[in-house]
């Protein structure tokens, strides 16, 4: 018998998740060194979330189950070891996006070992509103929205000089 080892791609489909998922690249716009108060010993260099640390979510929400009558409905327990193999990554790599995903409260992890291997279960809170996510993260948020007014002002130089043209 064959195995399907495509099982978690989905012909003419997509996964679904949280919009606000797209708040949290912003986290990568504080300098390193910055830090909030309640991050303790910890720096915006630790709650960077890039495209790649999405991807590793994407990934563990992909894996949850679906099953609404299932007693752990929500809740992923792949393999680490599976998920390095489908994403491509080394151990070390997806741990440390696993750690920012935890960090920045986008996943819960509970850690177990069954026959002497380690083994988790991931669940997923409710992702920040924006309001919420501007407070908890203000530094990262005031340097987005400063690169964002310097965007517009270039938008605005360039559709007066666009004016100029007679297309």
């Amino acid at each position: 018998m064959e195995r399907d080892f495509y099982s978690h791609v989905y012909e003419g489909g997509f996964v679904k998740y949280p919009n606000e998922l797209a708040l949290y690249p912003i986290t990568s716009h504080a300098k390193k060194c910055d830090s909030e108060p309640w991050m303790g010993d910890k720096t915006y260099a630790d709650y960077k979330v890039t495209p790649t640390t999405l991807d590793v979510y994407r990934a563990l929400y992909q894996h949850r189950n679906t099953n609404e009558n299932h007693k752990h409905y929500g809740k992923t327990w792949v393999s680490q070891r599976h998920l390095q193999v489908e994403l491509a990554m080394s151990d070390k790599t997806l741990r440390s996006h696993i750690e920012v995903l935890e960090d920045v409260g986008l996943i819960d992890v509970k850690r177990f070992y069954r026959h002497n291997r380690p083994f988790h279960v991931y669940t997923f809170p409710a992702p920040l509103s924006i309001a919420e996510f501007k407070c908890h993260f203000p530094l990262a948020c005031a340097e987005y929205e400063r690169k964002m007014m310097a965007l517009d002002k270039i938008r605005e130089e360039e559709s007066v000089i666009e004016e100029d043209f007679d297309w």
